[in-house]
């Protein structure tokens, strides 16, 4: 003897599923989808690496400290006159 909900379960991941799609669709990503499979250009792996630390590390780190740090680090090796002024 079948249970007569036996449609109910596959009629609830349905659901789900058609409620996780829309929401997906409406949220706002910052990367475009060629951006997201092709490789990291130079310029943006600064920016990648920072957001990483931003959202990933363990314990609270001041990013702004990190980017100051490493912007008068790379302006170090241009010349003794360029200078990074926050």
């Amino acid at each position: 003897m079948k249970n007569k909900y036996t449609y109910l379960l596959p009629t609830i991941i349905a659901l789900a599923l058609a409620i996780g799609i829309f929401v997906g669709g409406k949220l706002n990503f910052n990367d475009t989808p060629e951006k997201l499979f092709t490789t990291n250009s130079k310029k943006d792996k600064l920016n990648r690496l920072i957001d990483y630390i931003d959202y990933e590390y363990v314990d609270d780190v001041n990013t702004d400290s990190i980017v100051d740090v490493t912007v008068n680090s790379i302006l170090e090796k241009l010349d003794p006159h360029s200078v990074y002024i926050p």
